[in-house]
């Protein structure tokens, strides 16, 4: 059915709100093309678009700007910080603001969204059969110009960058992918001039401005293509949408690290966002736990890290479905060249699409990596500095019983006035044991200096009495209680600097593997569902050979947890070691005790190496495990398929 005859018996009343329960099938495969019956549906597309925008920025927005809650926000934020510098200019004589400067970018994106909806309309209104087409660009130029003069921005404006993206998509998949809908002509022309032209043009002013508040105070932030130095902060806070999304603004730092060596003085300093100071202050605020204030903190990231991952996941799939068609045009009895010029084309985009995605996912995934990172790191350097001073070893180098022992044989030294021989006494602060002892022996000496009275004299008499009959009497056995490490001993220097050194590090990692957790199991499913498309229940060879890779990766993760907490231990004891072996060098050279210390170093040394060899070895076990199991999917497959299945 042509599109002319449906608008002559529809009229406008077909233009403005089109038949929906018409469009049946929206693609049709075997010609690569839309169906014509969908055309006022896909043209709405836009135009819902806007509207969606428009409730959710000006409905929605002011209530969800106050209610939302911490992790749905941007943490650390420049222009919750920094004042803009000149904002007296936009104040008046007394408090109230005046209404936003236009500038040029506003100003050119406003003229260019009235001209597309005027053209449309203009197109509309000279040739009523090709008014659904026409109109497609209408309603979304005008709400995308009511938003620019409303709000005038200084940046990129995120709800008018989406309107005129979907828009140009839409305007570009209709004219290219439905050829009945406008014959070749002016209704043509005009079709492309004001439902792509302009969006397009729109497009383009947009990635060419900042996505920094230029009224920001700019001091020390360094240029995008200028030489990189230390003492300039990095160019990300002061680049534009396209330098972002190509990053561009890498360019220098990559042709200094293509002739020589990169020093640190050929880095930026961190951006804005990622600097240690604001973002420690800002993360004590917050409420919770460690791990509870780590996603606060950044779980807007983690939320569009897994978003772009499911949309490359999805692109991922749809690539072998697009190559089915597009080698079933070349083999058809009837080999039609435009329906696969078609299906490469769709490829090529999702491929461009995949590429962008995976740019994005870098930048998201390495912020949420950083400051989860230093936002640790300075937490345990914050702790560490208000802990006090201990060089004992921790709970899981000595048992209770260990521990009762040296704290039983001290007293005994401390009763006959001994010297302690083992060990060296590093600490720089006192713990409460030592410092009441200080200060009972200042209380001691501050009494002997003062004449003593009769009272005194027979209250020592009797105190000397009593502790005489409490040393004949034999002490009970004392019954071992196991307790939690944690209240047993506090942390050792060797655990901190293994938190500080490993743990930390692991922990951000696993903030940049975030998206796995939903992107694996996607995949699976779709892959799943794809190979049951194509096999039926021949698929469920592939599922058992899933299951086996399953349980042979449950017994080896279960490995690598003993493994890795052995290792942990092990780690732990020989930094604690090692610092007191450097804290205490020159004492032990008086003794010459150094090689003594230092075999029992390397001993720790080779035990831990030891526990990471095979914490490799289970790794890389679980890896072969799991690329066997990828591999022999289809195998099972279309074995069963073929095999059992008869179908050779």
């Amino acid at each position: 059915m042509a599109i002319p005859s449906l608008l002559d018996q529809e009229g406008w009343r077909g233009s403005l709100w089109p038949c929906y329960s018409c469009c049946r099938d929206i693609w049709i495969p075997s010609l690569g093309e839309l169906s014509p019956q969908c055309l006022g549906v896909l043209g709405h597309l836009p135009s819902w678009v806007a509207v969606l925008i428009v409730a959710l920025r000006y409905g929605v927005g002011p209530f969800w700007r106050s209610r939302r809650p911490v992790w749905l926000r941007r943490f650390a934020a420049e222009e919750a910080a920094s004042p803009p510098v000149g904002a007296d200019q936009e104040l008046g004589s007394g408090t109230a603001p005046r209404s936003k400067p236009w500038t040029s970018w506003t100003l050119a994106l406003v003229l260019l969204s009235v001209a597309a909806a005027a053209l449309g309309a203009v197109g509309a209104v000279a040739w009523p059969e090709y008014a659904q087409l026409c109109l497609i660009p209408v309603f979304p130029s005008i709400a995308s110009s009511l938003i620019l003069v409303l709000e005038r921005p200084r940046t990129v404006s995120g709800p008018v960058f989406i309107i005129n993206e979907a828009l140009l998509v839409v305007e570009v998949a209709v004219l290219s992918l439905m050829p009945s809908a406008a014959p070749s002509g002016p209704p043509r022309l005009l079709s492309w001039t004001a439902g792509v032209g302009f969006p397009l043009a729109s497009l383009v002013l947009m990635l060419n401005m900042p996505l920094r508040d230029p009224l920001l105070d700019s001091t020390g932030i360094g240029k995008p293509f200028a030489e990189p130095t230390k003492t300039a902060r990095s160019p990300e806070d002061a680049i534009t949408l396209w330098q972002w999304m190509t990053v561009s603004w890498m360019a220098p730092l990559i042709r200094i690290g293509y002739k020589r060596q990169l020093h640190d003085e050929d880095v930026w300093f961190l951006a804005y966002e990622f600097q240690h100071s604001r973002l420690h202050a800002l993360f004590r605020e917050l409420t919770g736990t460690v791990f509870v204030r780590l996603l606060k903190a950044n779980g807007l990231d983690l939320i569009i890290t897994t978003a772009l991952g499911v949309l490359e996941t999805s692109l991922e799939m749809a690539e072998p479905v697009l190559l089915k068609q597009l080698l079933a045009a070349l083999t058809s009895d009837q080999r039609n060249i435009r329906t696969a010029l078609v299906y490469a084309g769709i490829t090529l985009c999702a491929r461009l699409v995949k590429a962008q995605s995976g740019v994005f996912s870098v930048w998201f995934c390495r912020r949420a990596y950083e400051r989860s990172r230093g936002e640790m790191i300075t937490m345990i350097h914050e702790k560490t500095l208000r802990r006090k001073a201990f060089t004992f070893p921790s709970s899981h180098e000595i048992t209770g019983g260990q521990a009762q022992q040296q704290q039983q044989q001290q007293q005994q030294q401390q009763q006959h006035h001994e010297p302690t021989s083992e060990g060296i006494s590093t600490s720089t602060t006192l713990t409460d044991d030592e410092s009441s002892q200080n200060n009972d022996d200042a209380e001691s000496q501050d009494s002997s200096s003062t004449p003593s009275t009769n009272f005194q004299k027979l209250k020592s008499l009797l105190h000397r009495g009593y502790t005489r009959i409490n040393r004949q009497k034999p002490a009970p056995p004392a019954q071992e209680e196991p307790t939690p490490a944690s209240s047993s001993s506090p942390a050792s220097t060797g655990k901190i600097l293994n938190l500080l050194r490993s743990d930390a590090y692991e922990v951000a990692q696993r903030f940049w593997e975030a998206p796995n957790l939903t992107t694996k199991p996607l995949s699976f499913a779709l892959s799943l569902l794809l190979l049951w498309r194509l096999l039926g229940p021949a698929a469920l060879g592939g599922i058992l050979v899933l299951l086996a890779g399953m349980a042979a990766n449950v017994l080896l993760m279960r490995a690598l947890l003993r493994i890795e907490r052995a290792r942990r231990d092990a780690s732990d004891s020989r930094l604690q070691r090692t610092s007191q072996f450097v804290e205490a060098i020159r004492h032990l050279r008086w003794y010459a005790w150094q090689d003594a210390w230092l075999g029992k170093i390397m001993e720790g040394r080779a035990t831990e190496l030891g526990w990471r060899v095979r914490s490799n070895v289970v790794v890389k076990s679980i890896a072969a495990v799991n690329a066997l199991a990828a591999y022999l999917f289809p195998v099972a497959g279309f074995w069963a398929y073929t095999v059992l299945g008869g179908r050779g």
